[in-house]
């Protein structure tokens, strides 16, 4: 009989033989509950025949499975560690056949971060998210064989990197590839200044002047620091460097470098003494000084870099300038919005004080809302040169080094200007804390404007229609009055309080159109009555100049624009009538 570690158990087996092993199993399988409560067999049972097998002839069995490759790569997981910037770091891996039988190779896969790639001795194609290296012909590895590869670490940035390579063969135990995991920059040293920048702001020429920066490390890994040093900028600008917060009070060097820790910091003084004086822009405004300070260190770029800012004078006064917002050459019909800039090493600017000193005699301007505002606005509707003048002081009483001049020209348009401006006539302060004075409205109205009946006459007057008449609800209007769309008429500029300004422009190139002029007291939250200038230019000439003293809710209707002659007619009178609209009326 056959040892049964021999016996294919495909083979046919006899049936008798077959009721035999069964009987022998149940004999020989573990009792259970069940088989506790089973009564005994009787005595006269049969005993259980050995284990019989048929003789079969060799001819009859089946064959052994043939041996295949396996495949094993070695190392399953490679770490790079750290690779500094500009530098490659190249680790080798192995593709073993550990089975029985030919393994082929057919290709490779890399996955993941910019920065890593294979080295096999052949050309990549890209994918969808990697690399694919494909190996024609397949590479036929016989048992207990290997082929060899690399990984190269080129890294693009001091991020950790990471990838997923796949080795494909015909080892059906690895249809999507043997994976190999790869790794670099996961820990990187990194230091940084505490603050990122300094600015010693405006700093007076010989004076000396010390700030603190600190220095720690910025992830878990420590840092080392061979050197500390200031650019070539800062070295003949005055710019030097304290080390009394450093071990010994010495400065690193490269025989001894400062370690820095996760949680160490270190105390570094940058000290300035201008050598030099700023240079001044086109608004006479003093450029900032720019140096460096740089850390050479084990970091990613192997440096950090700190900026140093500073502006530099030469006397204890304000450097002032001009902004205008619009520029130095712009046309008839422009809000000017003129800003002032002031540098003091003593302290901030604390007041403001505006000079116009030249101006067309026919544009009557004034700078609003005062010339002591810092941000004032100025209308431009003659064309001409315009001249303004600035001085400033700070908060330690220190004036202007010199007064700053800007020069602006404003040329001509064909359009009509209608510019208003306002006073009270009687100030009362702080009479409504929530409003700062008078609300008077500007109003121009073409003639296909019914609107209200202003006058109580039992006609309508044009004003206050919604789609023609253009004021502080309606300031773009599509009127389609020119052919040209930049004679539109437009309100460009709006105010709630004195002195204003309110101004429309209306263009001159357009059909014959009629448009009525009006000026309403909106409200005079109860700052009584109110001084109110309105003047018309035509194409930068002053046609048209009255003031008129009106109240509460009074609308004067002022006179007539001719758009296509350019002829401005004033209404007789002046006629005035109190109004208030029922849909713009204010709630007291």
């Amino acid at each position: 009989m056959r040892d049964i570690a021999e016996v294919d158990l495909d083979m046919p087996v006899r049936q008798d033989a077959a009721m035999d092993v069964a009987q022998s199993d149940k004999e020989a399988a573990p009792e259970t509950a069940k088989d506790l409560a089973r009564p005994e067999p009787p005595e006269e049972a049969p005993e259980a025949t050995a284990f019989e097998v048929l003789d079969v002839p060799a001819t009859d069995a089946m064959p052994d499975a043939p041996p295949v490759g396996m495949i094993k790569v070695v190392p399953a997981v490679i770490d790079f560690g750290f690779v500094p910037a500009g530098a490659s770091a190249k680790l080798p891996f192995e593709v073993h056949n550990v089975g029985g039988g030919v393994l082929s190779v057919t290709r490779y896969t890399i996955m993941g971060s910019p920065g890593l790639t294979l080295l096999l001795g052949f050309d990549p194609k890209p994918i969808s998210g990697g690399l694919e290296y494909k190996i024609q012909p397949p590479k036929l590895l016989q048992p207990g064989t290997a082929m060899s590869g690399a990984v190269i670490f080129s890294p693009v940035g001091p991020e950790p990197a990471q990838a997923e390579v796949r080795v494909f063969s015909s080892d059906e135990n690895y249809p999507q590839g043997y994976p190999v995991f790869v790794a670099g920059n996961t820990k990187v040293p990194c230091l940084k200044f505490v603050p990122e920048s300094l600015d010693f702001g405006v700093v007076l020429l010989g004076q000396e002047y010390d700030k603190v920066v600190k220095l720690a490390a910025c992830s878990d890994v420590p840092v080392t620091v061979s050197d500390i040093s200031v650019d070539e900028a800062g070295k003949t600008g005055g710019l030097s460097l304290g080390f009394d917060g450093f071990p010994g009070g010495l400065p690193p060097g490269p025989q001894t470098p400062l370690f820095i820790g996760s949680n160490d910091t270190y105390e570094l003084k940058v000290r300035f003494k201008p050598t030099k004086l700023s240079t001044l822009d086109k608004y006479n405004n003093p450029l900032p000084q720019e140096f460096k300070v740089i850390a050479k260190d084990d970091s990613f770029l192997g440096m950090k870099m700190l900026d140093v800012t500073a502006v530099v004078v030469d006397k204890a006064c304000v450097k002032t300038s001009i902004k205008v917002q619009e520029g130095d050459v712009v046309p008839v019909g422009t809000l000017l919005h003129l800003s002032s800039e002031g540098l003091s090493p003593f302290g901030p600017v604390v007041k403001w004080q505006w000079s116009l000193t030249m101006q067309p005699p026919q544009n009557g301007g004034w700078l609003m809302p005062s010339a002591s505002s810092p941000n004032p606005v100025f209308m431009i509707a003659a064309p001409g040169d315009y001249e303004f003048r600035l001085s400033l002081w700070d908060s330690s009483g220190h004036g202007s080094c010199e007064e700053a001049v800007a020069v602006v020209k404003a040329t001509s348009l064909n359009r009509a200007l209608f510019v208003l401006t306002w006073q009270s006539v009687a100030p009362i302060e702080n009479a409504n804390p929530g409003h700062p004075g008078q609300d008077v409205d500007l109003h121009l109205a073409h003639p296909s404007a019914i609107g209200e009946d202003i006058d109580g006459d039992g006609q309508k007057d044009g004003y206050w229609d919604l789609t023609w008449d253009c004021f502080w609800y309606n300031p773009t209007p599509d009127l389609g009055v020119s052919p040209d769309p930049s004679m539109e008429t437009r309100m460009i500029a709006d105010a709630q309080a004195p002195p204003g300004p309110e101004v429309i422009s209306q263009g001159l190139v357009c059909l014959d159109h009629v448009f009525r002029l009006g000026v309403h007291v909106f409200d005079d939250w109860y700052y009584g009555p109110v001084s109110v200038n309105l003047r018309v230019y035509i194409a930068g000439t002053l046609v048209y100049d009255a003031t008129l003293q009106l109240k509460a809710f009074d609308f004067w209707d002022v006179g007539r624009l001719d758009c296509k002659t350019g002829v401005f007619t004033p209404v007789p009178g002046p006629k005035v009538s109190s109004y208030i609209n029922p849909v713009f009326q204010v709630p007291h």
